[in-house]
C-alpha cells in the first residue's frame, strides 16, 4: 500500500516482497511483478524488493532519472527522462540494448515493447509473448498490449500484431 505521505506498507512473505526495505519513503508509485515490488520515488530513483528472480533485487539500485516504471510478471523496465531504458529481473535472456529516444513502453505478461519518438519499435523478453517483435517496423503511432501479444497501430491506419495468437 502506498500511503499519502509517500511511505509504503507491505505484508506477507518477506522473500516475496512482504517486507519493505527500511527507509523507503518519498515514493510516488509502486509497481508489482509476480513476487517482487518496485517503488519509484519523487526524486526519480528506484528501489526494488522481493524475489531477485522476478526483479526484486539490488540490481535496481543506482537507477536514477526515472520517469516511469513498467512491469511484466517477472521483470521491470525503467524509462528515464533522457529517453533510455533499463530492465532487470527475468527478461528471458534478452535486454533492450542501448535504446534512445524512447517515447513509451508497453508490456505483456513476459515481454516489453518500446515505441521510439521516430515511430520505430523494439521489443524484448519472451518471444512467445511478443518479445521478438517485427524487425524494421516503422511509422508506428501506438502499441497496444494484451496478456500475450502486442498490436501496433501504423500511420496508414493498418495494424501489425505479434506474440501469441491465443490472447
Amino acid at each position: 500500500a502506498l500511503k499519502t505521505d509517500g511511505r509504503v506498507h507491505a505484508w506477507g512473505d518477506g522473500a516475496h516482497g512482504g517486507i519493505v526495505p527500511a527507509g523507503l519513503d518519498g515514493v510516488r508509485a509502486v509497481y508489482s511483478a509476480y513476487s517482487a515490488f518496485c517503488a519509484l520515488r519523487y526524486d526519480g530513483t528506484v528501489v526494488a524488493w522481493g524475489d531477485a528472480k522476478y526483479g526484486g533485487s539490488a540490481s535496481s539500485g543506482g537507477i536514477a532519472n526515472v520517469k516511469e516504471i513498467y512491469s511484466t510478471s517477472v521483470a521491470f523496465t525503467a524509462l528515464k527522462f533522457d529517453g533510455t531504458v533499463e530492465s532487470w529481473g527475468d527478461t528471458h535472456g534478452s535486454k533492450p540494448g542501448n535504446l534512445t529516444n524512447v517515447l513509451t513502453v508497453s508490456s505483456t505478461q513476459y515481454a516489453f515493447c518500446a515505441l521510439m519518438k521516430d515511430g520505430r519499435i523494439h521489443s524484448w523478453g519472451n518471444s512467445r509473448y511478443g518479445g521478438s517483435g517485427p524487425i524494421g517496423l516503422s511509422n508506428v503511432r501506438a502499441v497496444y498490449p494484451t496478456a500475450m501479444s502486442f498490436a501496433a497501430l501504423l500511420g496508414d491506419g493498418t495494424v501489425k500484431a505479434w506474440g501469441s495468437p491465443f490472447s
